[in-house]
């Protein structure tokens, strides 16, 4: 599947499986969850004197987020000179999730950043979502995902959802072709919830339905602070752009640091598994989604009990199907064409 145009100097190749063509061998496109992912130490740590803490990493984000308005980019050739500590854990977390694979052309490959910061007392949550090009979906229909999304928790919060799965269905796909070897009417059988807890961090396949379940944290009573990080081979989504260098010197961001040059190799952590009960009291409804904000929604609601963790682990609840469905009682208007940051 390919899509060629004159007038934006656009070429996008999809493969069978809704991937970038001819790239990404060697990535592990499982969800992972680890701990101990390259960011500072605590505040109370007494290793922390003299060397930047998890705090002074969280005021750089929100530093970051009031300055800028839309994902930022940092290409695979610029990443041995980051201009600032949030572009070198942006560096991290690509070298990382690519060091098994070399099949990528550095000037059109790098990471899409963002933060993701949500005040005390505020929902907390994002609405279901697929990441992709957003431009290329808004003005042709069409769907680029990245290679892999990550999340990176510098603080406590609201869960994270996955589904496992759940790519893109044919009727989300404004009249144009499911890939090959996808699915018109992906099923879900799994659902990842991860509960944050600072420095750990996920990634999974870029091609999946995912968002925040802001009604499943008994309390939102401090900022929930993330840092996003999306894998792209081959492909620069359009309209994204590089940190301006006097942005990140005139808002005084902090520079590299050795605690990310340095770091060790993260600890991988388990999943627990659950299986939810089919029915039963006080389901969890996941909502409506799409781009008028209520074009579609899932087929199945879960116990809220088996979504749910008394600490800041990670659970693989196994399910009955779950599919994406058109909502009959549509009535949004069309959002802003402009790119929006999600996670």
């Amino acid at each position: 599947m390919a899509y060629d145009s004159e007038s934006d100097d656009m070429f996008v190749m999809l493969d069978g499986e809704g991937r970038i063509f001819g790239c990404g061998d060697g990535m592990d496109y499982s969800f992972r969850v680890e701990d101990d992912f390259p960011t500072p130490p605590p505040s109370t740590n007494p290793a922390a004197e003299d060397q930047p803490t998890i705090d002074d990493l969280i005021r750089e984000c929100l530093t970051c987020d009031m300055i800028t308005e839309c994902t930022l980019w940092l290409c695979a050739k610029d990443m041995e000179a980051p201009t600032c500590a949030l572009e070198q854990l942006a560096a991290a977390i690509f070298k990382h999730h690519t060091k098994s694979c070399d099949d990528f052309d550095p000037e059109s490959s790098g990471v899409e950043w963002w933060i993701q910061a949500r005040d005390p007392g505020t929902n907390q949550g994002l609405t279901l979502h697929w990441d992709k090009d957003e431009n290329l979906r808004i003005h042709h229909g069409l769907y680029a995902h990245p290679q892999l999304s990550t999340v990176t928790y510098l603080t406590e919060g609201v869960p994270t959802v996955i589904f496992d799965g759940l790519t893109v269905p044919a009727i989300a796909r404004h009249g144009n072709g499911t890939p090959a070897g996808l699915s018109p009417s992906p099923e879900c059988t799994g659902v990842y919830v991860s509960y944050p807890k600072p420095g750990k961090h996920i990634a999974f396949d870029g091609r999946l339905l995912h968002g925040v379940l802001n009604d499943l944290s008994p309390s939102k009573d401090a900022r929930r602070v993330t840092f996003l990080a999306n894998v792209w081979l081959n492909h620069t989504p359009k309209g994204v752009r590089r940190l301006p260098l006097d942005a990140a010197t005139g808002f005084g961001l902090m520079k590299p640091t050795t605690f990310l040059a340095a770091k060790a190799a993260p600890n991988p952590r388990e999943v627990t598994k659950k299986i939810a009960p089919i029915g039963g009291n006080n389901l969890f409804d996941f909502g409506c989604f799409g781009w008028n904000g209520d074009d579609f929604k899932l087929t199945s609601k879960l116990p809220k009990s088996s979504l749910s963790d008394s600490g800041s682990g990670t659970l693989l609840v196994e399910c009955s199907g779950i599919r994406v469905v058109e909502n009959e009682q549509q009535g949004g208007e069309q959002k802003s064409a402009k790119r929006q940051r999600v996670e």
